[in-house]
């Protein structure tokens, strides 16, 4: 039987906001046109070579959702096992990998258990300090025995939406959010050890107006990231239409570490 903990029901993932959110990563996509491209690209590219170096029979794409950023087909040539972890699996994205025997799509909450946490100490329409800085925050481990973790643009995304839902109770203050937004990344990184894995993460966010001036950048990372036998960076041009932040043009800075 599956435990509410870690896969959350329907209900509270669209009160919480993971369903709109998931469709609205492809909308901005397409809205894009293009501008995503190098940045999948170069994280596509990234865990190829990390793969290559490695090749694990069982392989846990974490974050996998639309599989934008995810060299799918190299990842289902190159291993025995393909496990795609995330909090729901868009049905298109399952139509089109119907029939690969060796992928296996679990929907389950990689915080482990955050989210469950979050909203029951919410559910009676407030929320204490003490039950928001009791919230525990494992990390997640999957249910089944792989050799590699591939932890692709998730990190920063952890914990955005709880805190999205936290916000909307005055009884919240910042500095509970700045620890439980701490623990959730530490909790996800410390689950990447050596020679198993690799991390794509964005880290900080620009703001341009539209004359192209950076106005202001924010870091989106609440611990330290861990050290690497390879380390990349690049630009991820988010949003062009200025529709994320009105009035300005959103990129994100983007490290990939092999751990």
């Amino acid at each position: 039987m599956k435990d509410n903990y870690l896969y959350p029901s329907d209900k509270i993932l669209k009160r919480m906001g993971y369903v709109d959110d998931q469709e609205g990563i492809m909308r901005r996509y397409i809205e894009e046109e293009g501008a995503w491209n190098e940045h999948l690209n170069n994280s596509r590219r990234f865990i190829r070579q990390c793969i290559s170096d490695t090749k694990p029979e069982n392989i846990a794409v974490l974050g996998s959702g639309w599989l934008l950023d995810v060299p799918i087909d190299f990842l289902v040539e190159n291993c025995s096992n393909l496990y795609l972890f995330d909090i729901r699996h868009p049905s298109q994205v399952q139509h089109k990998l119907k029939g690969k025997k060796n992928i296996h799509f679990i929907s389950c909450d990689i915080t482990g258990g955050a989210i469950y946490s979050v909203y029951n100490c919410l559910s009676t329409g407030k929320a204490t300090l003490e039950e928001v800085e009791s919230i525990i925050v494992p990390g997640f481990s999957t249910p089944e025995p792989v050799d590699y973790l591939i932890s692709v643009n998730i990190l920063n995304q952890l914990d955005i939406l709880l805190i999205e839902y936290l916000r909307r109770f005055p009884d919240v203050k910042a500095n509970n959010l700045f620890n439980l937004r701490k623990k959730v990344q530490e909790s996800h990184i410390n689950k990447l050890q050596p020679d198993t894995a690799c991390l794509i993460t964005d880290y900080e966010e620009q703001l341009y107006a539209s004359d192209d001036i950076l106005s202001k950048s924010n870091s989106l990372l609440f611990t330290d990231l861990p050290k690497g036998k390879r380390e990349e960076e690049w630009i991820w041009r988010f949003d062009s239409q200025m529709t994320y932040y009105p009035g300005y043009k959103t990129n994100f800075k983007v490290k990939a570490i092999q751990i």
